[in-house]
């Protein structure tokens, strides 16, 4: 299998290259429909590949586009997968992101107190994150 060397100097597979630019891909779209369509055939190879952390993306990517066409209990489900993912393997920047997506699509449910929960784990991950940068 051919491998490609980034700019960050990280060795990749054609395949998760193609999870990547298929990932990339569904960032940049701005049809709803298409990027959530790129984003599903990316997490699906990143599943069949054991990429684990292109998956939780692949489902921020989902939570985004879910969120904004009012799919909401979608856009929490897909969260979810995220957050157990983020939060067990110690990223905390994602995992901050996370909880701010819960407050967002709890404050578009009407549910301010669990918003405000949510805002303030999102608001404590973000201080120990700013804490250890110094």
């Amino acid at each position: 299998m051919e491998e490609v060397t980034n700019k960050n100097f990280q060795t990749h597979s054609g395949s998760e290259l193609k999870v990547l630019s298929l990932l990339t891909d569904a960032e940049n779209s701005e049809d709803p429909a298409i990027a959530y369509s790129l984003a599903n055939q990316g997490g699906e190879l990143a599943l069949k590949l054991g990429l684990k952390k292109e998956y939780a993306n692949s489902c921020l990517i989902h939570v985004g586009i879910l969120e904004k066409n009012g799919a909401y209990n979608e856009a929490m489900a897909k969260n979810m997968e995220a957050l157990s993912f983020f939060k067990e393997s110690k990223y905390p920047k994602e995992e901050a992101l996370c909880w701010r997506n819960l407050g967002v699509i709890y404050n578009f449910l009407g549910e301010h107190k669990k918003q405000l929960e949510y805002n303030i784990k999102c608001h404590e991950n973000t201080k120990d994150l700013n804490d250890k940068a110094g």
